[in-house]
């Protein structure tokens, strides 16, 4: 599942996965354990029960055409499983938005849409979401009211632990969870 890595000057190292190797559905938790589950407005948000989390399909990212062979085999947009149109997107924090005709606009819902996955960016065994249209932002959970946004990366543990995922593959008809590359883990 792991390819390459690569090391910044500050000692970071970022390794890369091959998503075509990843399951489809997907659930997301925090460091801290929560899961990761839409508000009544479509936001994408940390839940307040720890046993919940939203499940997504995660696909080859929505702009893959637009980036180099490199990096789409590890860029990703989440689709909610429950509406195929409706793609986890930025509008200045993370909402799952619908798919809009494209002839349309500009197509910043591709761009907005799709996510470079990193693994163990900041903590083994934990992914990292570096917005494909904002380069060097990262997915992060906010302090204040869990809401998730992009930002630009703070070289601080605070950061890195909001920053920091877990993805467990989703499968219905087992009783477990699957954490890619780190065990098993009950499911509810």
């Amino acid at each position: 599942m792991y390819s390459s890595g690569v090391c910044n000057s500050l000692g970071y190292c970022y390794y890369y996965v091959d998503v075509t190797t990843l399951p489809g559905r997907v659930q997301m938790f925090s460091k801290t354990g929560r899961g990761v589950v839409l508000d009544s407005y479509d936001r994408v948000i940390k839940s307040g029960d720890p046993r919940s989390a939203k499940t997504f399909l995660m696909v080859q990212c929505r702009a893959s055409d637009t980036v180099s062979p490199e990096l789409r085999t590890r860029c990703i947009s989440f689709m909610d499983v429950d509406r195929s149109d409706m793609y986890v997107r930025i509008r200045y924090n993370l909402y799952v938005d619908p798919e809009y005709d494209l002839s349309e606009v500009p197509p910043n819902f591709e761009l907005d849409s799709s996510f470079i996955l990193h693994a163990d960016a900041f903590y083994y065994g934990y992914y990292a979401l570096e917005s494909l249209r904002y380069r060097g932002r990262y997915t992060y959970i906010h302090s204040d009211h869990g809401s998730l946004y992009v930002g630009a990366e703070v070289y601080s543990t605070n950061f890195h632990d909001a920053a920091s995922f877990k993805l467990y593959e989703y499968d219905t008809s087992s009783k477990y969870r699957r954490c890619f590359g780190v065990g098993r883990v009950l499911n509810k």
